[in-house]
């Protein structure tokens, strides 16, 4: 909808859109989400107005911004409410990004009409939105219910938490086996230097963490050699594959594990804090 318009026809397009919008809520597309425990965000409340619309019309004034600041932090801490705890399937994702390309677009028409001044039409703008909202907050709950809770972080069962491990030697981290787990993931994180150095098990030829409990460090890995003597901490998941009401496999992390390790032998930092020659601050191998 673009500004150039003759006076009055955004309100026709407005008030077309605002007529189709019920047909429009029963038969839209749906769009597969990841399946991760991290979904698809919605647009996010502070981006600029006229780059998330692609809208040739007046900038977006100050009580439209506070509005859709209002309408989308409340529609996002009852998103939350609902989901906590629980795996984002695919059928949840569904819903929810259906959901918010539907309330933007009603949200857009209820601002064509502010600067038209047509109340009668913000009016109707507004009916939409609560009932739209509605709507997706009972799908919401609807999908929620059949979806997996996040399961409770794996074992890290060797070394123990606050072992000492010399660097430049192999090093293995053992997790107890999880049922129904097809993949482990493991990170190694420290910070250096004002940032931080990790080692990983993302394999990324395969596109995947090992399938293995056990992640093992070689001792001649070269983001190994970078890490410096002092603390680092290790990061685990158990990553579960499952499937969603239409037969979509995803996968999904239970919560992390964590254990803190003392490293000896690696190269120490320097006085001023400024990367050695040994040192990296660099994510190698990260995903």
């Amino acid at each position: 909808m673009r500004r150039n318009m003759k006076k009055g026809s955004c309100i026709v397009v407005g008030l077309v859109a605002l007529a189709a919008a019920p047909a429009m809520a029963a038969t839209a597309g749906s769009a597969s989400g990841r399946g991760s425990s991290a979904p698809t965000p919605p647009p996010t409340p502070g981006g600029s107005h006229s780059a998330q619309m692609h809208d040739a019309g007046p900038p977006e004034t100050n009580d439209q911004r506070k509005f859709r600041y209002a309408y989308v932090n409340e529609t996002l801490k009852k998103e939350i409410g609902i989901v906590k705890g629980h795996v984002w399937t695919p059928d949840m994702a569904t819903v929810m990004i259906d959901h918010w390309r539907r309330a933007y677009r009603v949200l857009r028409i209820r601002e064509l009409a502010e600067d038209d001044k047509d109340m009668a039409v913000v009016a109707r703008a507004d009916v939409l939105l609560n009932k739209t909202t509605d709507r997706f907050l009972t799908q919401l709950k609807d999908v929620t219910a059949k979806s997996p809770e996040i399961p409770p972080p794996p074992t890290i069962s060797a070394p123990a938490n606050g072992a000492s491990l010399a660097v430049g030697t192999p090093v293995t981290f053992k997790i107890t086996p999880v049922k129904d787990a097809t993949e482990y993931h493991c990170s190694l994180f420290q910070a250096q230097h004002g940032g931080y150095h990790v080692w990983n098990n993302y394999n990324a030829a395969a596109k995947s963490y090992g399938t293995s409990p056990d992640c093992t460090i070689a001792a001649d890995d070269a983001r190994w050699t970078k890490f410096n003597s002092g603390k680092a901490t290790l990061y685990a998941h158990a990553i579960i594959k499952a499937k969603s009401s239409d037969g979509k496999e995803y996968r999904y992390w239970t919560q992390g594990a964590k254990s803190e390790f003392s490293l000896t032998g690696g190269a120490a930092p320097t006085p001023s804090g400024a990367p050695s020659a040994k040192g990296s601050s660099s994510a190698g191998g990260a995903k």
